[in-house]
């Protein structure tokens, strides 16, 4: 079920790799491509970042921000040019003459239905022809990651996945949705808003937490049915013996009542017979 039947891209160092981000708005996919980056730079490769993200105001500013913080990783961008397509090319082929062996391209986020955007994002894959495009998916979007994912896969390449937000209550159930929609594996996993917090994604841990939610959704239904029918038995036993103490004591007041009309004719029979 984690297996979507890929093999995992890994970049080569010393060998130019250019790999392209895309996601939704708000997935967290500019902080993750300056982890990816930094990542990267820890275990020897030479990483830069592009931001050829042009629609969302203060993307290059972020990017820069965050590439100055992350041991000052080379960055390309503009704030006077419009064309995301002509910012990735330049960017591509300014590091590839500094020798860069990690290119990584930012782009525009998006939504499905945005078809513009989706052909702008096309349009960079074309012009960049990246080696791995990874789609960057927050981690609490749910099961409407599948439809979300599969609209990336049909307009790009997509060969991997980074999951994001998982440190707050997000289980990242969606993720084997977006799995199944790009046939492709998850990478790396954010668990916070700080350069380091990014994790290699290992299976096993991932399922504890899938499973925990379930375990405890299945507790919950557990117990709210057995409140259940523990009340309503209460209730029914309680509602019973109400209703027989009511029957009862209607009982005993139409026995005393018929008593005191027996006596009452008693009296009067014997009234009228001392009369007489």
């Amino acid at each position: 079920m984690m297996d979507p039947g890929k093999p995992f891209f890994t970049p080569k160092k010393g060998q130019t790799c250019v790999v392209m981000f895309v996601g939704l708005q708000g997935s967290g996919k500019t902080t993750t491509c300056t982890k990816y980056a930094y990542y990267h730079q820890k275990k020897g490769w030479k990483p830069a970042l592009v931001c050829a993200d042009t629609f969302r105001a203060g993307a290059f500013d972020q990017l820069k921000q965050n590439a100055t913080k992350a041991n000052k990783i080379p960055f390309h961008g503009s704030y006077t040019e419009p064309d995301p397509v002509k910012i990735a090319v330049e960017g591509v082929e300014r590091f590839k003459k500094e020798n860069r062996d990690l290119i990584i391209v930012d782009t525009s986020g998006r939504h499905k239905q945005e078809a513009s955007l989706f052909e702008e994002m096309r349009q960079v894959y074309e012009a960049t022809q990246p080696d791995l495009v990874v789609f960057v998916m927050d981690g609490s979007i749910g099961q409407a990651a599948f439809n979300q994912a599969h609209a990336f896969k049909q307009t790009v390449e997509v060969g991997a996945v980074i999951v994001t937000k998982m440190d707050g209550h997000a289980k990242g159930g969606g993720t084997l949705s977006a799995i199944a929609a790009t046939k492709s594996p998850v990478i790396f996993i954010g668990t916070g808003e700080h350069v380091n917090d990014f994790e290699v994604f290992d299976v096993k841990p991932f399922v504890n937490r899938l499973l925990g939610i379930y375990l405890f959704i299945y507790l919950f239904i557990y117990l709210f049915i057995y409140l259940f029918i523990y009340l309503f038995i209460y209730l029914f036993i309680y509602l019973f013996i109400y209703l027989f103490s009511i029957l009862y004591l209607l009982l005993g007041s139409l026995g005393l009542l018929f008593k005191f009309f027996q006596s009452l004719s008693v009296c009067t029979l014997y009234l009228l017979t001392t009369e007489y």
